[in-house]
């Protein structure tokens, strides 16, 4: 494929768990929003013909003043594979990763397809399951997590591991752009947010993801979950320690790392 060379860069990366340069840095003129999605769907695909699945996805930068101060243009997206969903019971060995970032998020799951552009918030609504809480456990393959925007896209989104809450909440029992979470590492506030930084409501951030999945031909299928963005800032993370997401309508997540 074209971009074989700097797809590989990446699989090497993951696979050694070591930072690289941008891939912008290599292509003459930058790396095209084109050429980072052909390269992040090369990879994904490889995993699935190796014999994972596609779980769902997340979005990344939904909150506006975050993406002004880092100089965004918009949100982004990765894709979560069966691999990469931990469950909450047991520990997991962030050696295993890099230099992992965890937030807490809320997760949407879906009982009836979607396929944007165009699509509203109650639309999202109806075709959802439920909604729960979640962690992303972030990290990237890029020195520093400094890179031009494209480049987020070939590295996935950043999104390494996936924690998802049993407790799965219907999506319209309570006001979703009023949902607070606090996170906290072996029982220390860490930080807290508001689900209303998410592109106003959640559930846009659902729709804008159908709407940008439409432009390279794919859609959202029932039994697929979404990351919806984060509630909470980003935390560097540190092993041995529990974490621990606690929101005020969804319940609680938590994840031992070691």
């Amino acid at each position: 494929m074209a971009y074989e060379k700097e797809r590989q860069i990446l699989v090497q990366a993951d696979k050694n768990r070591v930072q690289v340069d941008p891939l912008s840095s290599i292509v003459p003129g930058g790396l095209t929003l084109e050429a980072a999605h052909a390269i992040c769907e090369a990879n994904i695909q490889a995993r699935i013909d190796g014999g994972d699945r596609l779980r769902g996805y997340k979005v990344g930068y939904p909150n506006p003043v975050v993406r002004q101060a880092l100089g965004v243009p918009d949100a982004n997206y990765g894709y979560v594979l069966q691999s990469m969903v931990l469950e909450q019971a047991g520990a997991f060995n962030m050696k295993e990763l890099i230099g992992p970032r965890i937030e807490c998020e809320i997760a949407f799951v879906l009982k009836a397809p979607l396929s944007g552009p165009g699509l509203t918030v109650e639309d999202v609504l109806a075709a959802s399951e439920g909604i729960c809480a979640a962690f992303e456990i972030a990290d990237a393959h890029f020195k520093d997590w400094k890179c031009p925007y494209p480049d987020t896209f070939a590295d996935n989104s950043f999104c390494a591991r996936v924690v998802l809450s049993e407790r799965l909440v219907p999506a319209t029992e309570f006001d979703l752009t009023r949902e607070t979470a606090v996170i906290y590492r072996d029982g220390v506030e860490l930080g807290r947010g508001l689900s209303d930084t998410i592109m106003g409501h959640p559930a846009r951030s659902v729709a804008w993801l159908a709407g940008k999945l439409a432009e390279r031909g794919r859609s959202l299928r029932a039994g697929d979950f979404i990351l919806t963005g984060s509630v909470t800032p980003i935390y560097d993370m540190k092993a041995p320690a529990t974490y621990r997401g606690t929101f005020a309508h969804l319940g609680v997540v938590e994840k031992r790392f070691v």
